[in-house]
């Protein structure tokens, strides 16, 4: 009796789910549409300052550098650099003065302090960024990190939409170089498959993710929020921004698909870098503050994990695996949709299904080691899984004065 009520309810579970997926890849065409209409905006171009934190990054800040130097920056009239030293001990100080002396605009170097005891269990990245856009003064702020590497038209196409007022942040798409490896080459198809869920939830007007190494948002905008320093603590600080702009009901928040967007970040090596990497992103939508972003987040991960354990019972239980092809059909859809907007090439879609595969295994694991509170670590450092606003945090960071070098 029991188990003939159970079929049906897993029928519905698998459809459902599909359902969802569904409303998704209907926010994505209507993302794209909106991306056409924001590139026939007309008005002032804002000034813009590109920030970007380096902690220890000797070996990969030589490579952005270089791609930013290729910038095309010709209705870019007003524009600065902000490289931000997160305290680093190799020689990316170094790199950064000599780039200063020869960069073709002007750029200033921003060394952040040892925090003091309120700051320490804040995110280090956000304290970064914080004391970075204390130092800009531009109209509109954009971010990358320096393990990545931009288009020459990425300044452009990142700026250009804001001469829409109503547009408060733009969050672009992050692809790394598909190199010949397994782990490399999946990367690029699973960077690819997540920006489009955020796409698709941003077109549906709930914009609940992004990257932060390809964002930019109206400083207007980010001082309403209170700057990186008032925003609510989460190891995803670019997904708590993108909440609370939204949250603001005066600005609009919207992805760019544009190729000429992108921006590449150096993918990681190791399975056990990538576990750790996605650990963390996990983490930041499993609990993040914003409700919306973590309820959506949670419906779709915790499906995804049940219906791979369904996969494992279903020697018992047949009809479990309606619960599993609910997830494979889903996520297939998705993976579609994204490879023909974003136009990907012969090896996108060759590797198709194997990547989604292994994206539900991968990502159950991952979402079993982040339930089991595993630790999350970053730049050597330990992060926090979740904590509240804190009052005395934010003040304290904002009595602080950055050390500014030009």
């Amino acid at each position: 009796m029991i188990f003939s009520l159970l079929i049906p309810l897993l029928v519905i579970l698998g459809a459902a789910i599909v359902s969802v997926h569904l409303f998704c890849i209907v926010g994505i065409f209507r993302a794209i549409a909106a991306e056409r209409h924001t590139q026939r905006s007309v008005g002032r171009v804002p000034s813009v300052s590109l920030v970007i934190p380096a902690r220890n990054e000797e070996i990969l800040l030589p490579r952005l550098l270089s791609s930013l130097e290729k910038l095309d920056t010709s209705d870019v009239p007003d524009f600065e650099l902000i490289l931000v030293n997160d305290r680093s001990t190799d020689s990316t100080p170094e790199i950064m003065q000599t780039f200063a002396a020869v960069a073709p605009w002007p750029v200033r170097i921003v060394d952040t302090p040892e925090p003091t005891p309120p700051l320490v269990r804040t995110n280090p990245k956000q304290n970064a960024l914080h004391y970075g856009t204390l130092s800009a003064h531009s109209q509109l702020l954009l971010f990358t990190d320096a393990d990545c590497v931009v288009e020459t038209q990425w300044l452009r196409r990142m700026v250009l939409p804001f001469r829409d007022e109503k547009l408060g942040l733009l969050f672009g798409t992050v692809m790394p170089k598909a190199a010949g490896l397994f782990l490399p080459q999946y990367q690029g198809f699973d960077h690819v498959f997540r920006y489009y869920y955020t796409a698709g939830s941003a077109g549906l007007g709930n914009p609940t993710g992004g990257f932060g190494n390809n964002i930019a948002v109206r400083a207007s905008a980010l001082a309403e929020v209170g700057g990186f320093s008032g925003l609510r603590y989460s190891v995803t600080e670019d997904a708590e921004l993108i909440a609370e702009v939204r949250d603001l009901h005066r600005y609009e928040v919207r992805p760019l698909i544009a190729a000429e967007a992108i921006v590449s970040p150096e993918p990681q090596r190791h399975l056990s870098e990538l576990v750790t990497q996605s650990i963390r992103w996990n983490t930041g939508g499993l609990y993040a503050p914003d409700r919306a972003a973590r309820y959506s987040y949670r419906v779709v991960m915790l499906f995804l994990l049940g219906s791979v354990l369904a996969l494992l019972l279903s020697p018992i239980f047949p009809p479990l695996l309606f619960t599993t092809a609910g997830s494979l059909l889903s996520m297939t859809l998705v993976a579609i949709i994204a490879g023909i907007a974003s136009r990907r090439g012969f090896r996108y879609w060759v590797m198709l299904l194997p990547n989604v595969l292994f994206s539900m295994a991968f990502y159950s694991f991952v979402t079993f080691q982040t339930l089991a509170r595993r630790p999350i670590r970053w730049k050597g450092r330990i992060l926090n899984i979740r904590a509240g606003r804190s009052p005395s945090t934010v003040a304290g960071v904002q009595k602080e004065s950055p050390v500014s070098r030009s």
